[in-house]
């Protein structure tokens, strides 16, 4: 058998998310139909959920992060921006780190 890969190997395949959305804590917080989008994102594609912490205070945005955790279960990645604290509370994915911080 003949394949791409040197020494005739076969790779396993991941899958790839497709979508990566990317929430504001008080959007989330005010339109409780972007949970039902969400809802709807994750059981239709590949999907990373990133919520942003733009919100200083550790209490709303574990509210949201447990909102979103709740609706995406273990269908879809979740990372949270900059709060690792969280990200341990809600049992997120992971965290965004960036350069800046906050």
């Amino acid at each position: 058998m003949r394949t791409l890969f040197p020494g005739g190997f076969k790779q396993p395949k991941i899958k790839v998310p497709t979508l990566v959305l990317q929430l504001n804590s008080d959007e989330v917080l005010r339109i409780e139909d972007d949970l039902n989008a969400v809802n709807v994102a994750v059981s239709k594609w590949e999907v990373i959920v990133m919520l942003d912490a733009w919100e200083r205070s550790g209490g709303r945005l574990y509210e949201v992060a447990r909102a979103l955790k709740l609706v995406i279960g273990e269908r879809a990645y979740l990372l949270i921006g900059e709060r690792v604290d969280v990200v341990v509370v809600v049992r997120a994915s992971g965290v965004v780190l960036f350069d800046q911080g906050w």
